[in-house]
């Protein structure tokens, strides 16, 4: 078996610390931790982004000694893997939900669970929420999220098993976590999630300095309205992610449309996320397969087969060898800034010159900052 560690370094990517990431952390405040705690997620932060802004401010919290560190997501860096990961316990190998879209063999085919189409298999593909449970048997849970993300069925029925505030925006976030820390006279876990980072990343990239000032706008007023409060209530407090952000260019998008010759390769439509990719082959093409990979596709992918990385540990440690199905035949994984674009039939994607993105493991998507007082 090659070395899946070596490869990845020798070509600039990183390997998850599973025992020192946003999992181990989330895992260890669920089993019991301090009878108060805040849990602030800010989707798709970035390491260098938030660095560079606590470097350049005066912010009192720094002061009362919390301090940024630098830790490890895990793998797929993509939102709907990691969120699941952390509300369940479970690694993605064996939960199996490795990117927006996933396969399950119930369905017979690649779904997009939180589509508007296929948001009706969520409930039957997502694991168990262990954590949130424990964390609620534990502490009493409250989740302070944005409105738009419980327009979801399967969300909407999560957000209704626990005391949830449903906020508008970043000022309406800060002011339901600031309430809620009012009412606290006993146990609390305050669970906060906003998207603002991930959405500007997306839209502008890391690099922007439209994000700097909202992220910057954001620290003020949780500066000022929450948590000196939080700390004087005897909260351990973390601030953090579930991955950063990668800039892209135009030309960094690797686009397979209906005249790509991958598709003679593939059983089906590839799944997973734009920077780390799983395939099906069709019956014996896999010479054929690998040929058109060092040809076409080697200067911009690193290939494996997904065995190697399940074996690897690199989605975690522990396999359910029910789910092996759902990591394809092989992988492949971006070098440098590529992003893969599966273009559907109807579908036109225009990218701007520059952007962000994430799902892969480039150490800007891989290593994610925490902001805490523990």
């Amino acid at each position: 078996m090659s070395d899946v560690r070596s490869i990845l370094y020798d070509n600039g990517l990183g390997f998850p610390n599973y025992s020192n990431s946003n999992l181990s952390l989330f895992n260890k405040l669920a089993s019991g931790y301090k009878d108060r705690v805040l849990f602030i997620l800010l989707d798709g932060l970035s390491y260098d982004t938030i660095a560079e802004i606590l470097e350049k401010s005066s912010y009192s919290f720094i002061k009362s000694g919390m301090h940024l560190e630098r830790i490890s997501s895990i793998a797929p860096t993509f939102t709907l893997s990691i969120i699941n990961s952390l509300f369940s316990g479970k690694t993605v190998s064996e939960h199996g939900i490795v990117g927006n879209y996933i396969i399950d063999n119930r369905f017979g085919y690649v779904i997009r669970p939180l589509s508007k189409i296929d948001s009706n298999v969520a409930s039957n593909v997502f694991p168990e929420v262990t954590n949130l449970k424990s964390i609620d048997s534990r502490y009493g849970l409250t989740m302070i999220v944005p409105e738009e993300i419980t327009d979801n069925p399967y969300n909407n029925m999560l957000m209704n098993s626990f005391k949830t505030y449903k906020t508008l925006n970043e000022a309406d976030l800060v002011t339901s976590i600031r309430n809620e820390i009012s009412l606290v006279d006993d146990k609390r876990f305050i669970y906060a999630y906003s998207e603002f980072p991930d959405l500007m990343e997306h839209n502008y990239s890391k690099q922007s300095d439209s994000i700097k000032a909202d992220l910057d706008s954001f620290l003020y007023l949780l500066d000022k309205y929450v948590l000196k409060d939080a700390l004087d209530k005897g909260f351990a407090i973390f601030i953090t992610t579930d991955h950063g952000h990668i800039a892209i260019r135009k030309d960094d998008v690797y686009t397979v449309d209906k005249d790509n010759s991958l598709l003679n390769y593939l059983y089906m439509r590839s799944w997973g996320t734009e920077r780390i990719v799983f395939l099906n082959l069709k019956d014996n093409v896999e010479r054929e397969f690998i040929d058109y990979y060092d040809k076409s596709l080697k200067e911009r992918f690193l290939l494996f087969r997904s065995k190697e990385l399940l074996d690897a540990g690199l989605f975690g440690s522990n396999i359910n060898k029910d789910i092996i199905y759902k990591f394809g035949d092989y992988t492949l994984i971006a070098k440098g800034s590529t992003i893969f674009d599966f273009l559907e039939p109807g579908r036109n994607h225009n990218f701007p010159d520059l952007f962000g993105h994430h799902g892969g493991l480039s150490e800007e998507e891989l290593y994610i900052p925490l902001i805490t007082n523990e």
